[in-house]
């Protein structure tokens, strides 16, 4: 029989391949065997005046690893959904333990995210208005971390047990947390590769 750290671990790993299978887009090339032929080649001196004047700063390495941490509560939100599941499919198989300790974690995970976003968009936008595309996904990135802070409250003021309709709130919440996340980082998707890079 496995024991429930076993069963937790494998289903973390499940979590976090499949969060990292959903979320990494697949890129298609094209025909290889259409190739423009080179006719001429411009020999092009860098501008090195400038070299040490806009090196990389704390803030931009931060911000730029944005895309890096996003992956972080998108696992973690698809692994609490996951423990939380479990009891239902296998009622004998008790994981609020482990719901307890996850749920906290995954709400925590978005700040880092959160940060780099909002570094990386002043970087982006310094000299601009956002686009209304940029604040889309901060709104639905800000309405799905509130979705996991209020079930992590809920998990942790019923730390005793979740049962009926608070189970069903609190399941909800996650749920409704990874739908507005998805939604989110279709549209962060947008913003990095076009709004044309998918057709919906």
């Amino acid at each position: 029989m496995l024991s429930q750290t076993t069963i937790l671990g494998a289903v973390l790993c499940f979590g976090i391949a499949f969060a990292s299978l959903v979320v990494t887009p697949v890129v298609c090339r094209g025909d290889d065997d259409a190739v423009e032929e080179v006719e001429d080649v411009e020999v092009v001196t860098p501008d090195v005046s400038n070299i040490g004047q806009d090196a990389f700063t704390l803030s931009k390495v931060i911000g730029r690893n944005h895309p890096a941490l996003v992956h972080i509560p998108i696992g973690m939100l698809i692994a609490l959904l996951l423990v939380e599941l479990v009891p239902i499919i296998r009622p004998g198989l008790d994981m609020g333990k482990a719901g307890l300790l996850l749920s906290p974690f995954t709400a925590l995970s978005f700040i880092p995210a959160a940060v780099s976003g909002l570094i990386r968009a002043q970087e982006v936008f310094a000299d601009r208005e956002p686009s209304p595309l940029l604040l889309e996904h901060r709104n639905l990135m800000i309405a799905a971390f509130s979705a996991i802070l209020a079930a992590s409250v809920i998990c942790f003021v019923k730390r005793a047990g979740l049962k009926g309709t608070l189970r069903l709130v609190y399941l909800a919440l996650i749920v409704v947390s990874l739908i507005l996340v998805g939604l989110g980082g279709h549209h962060g998707g947008q913003l990095v590769y076009g709004e044309d890079y998918l057709p919906y």
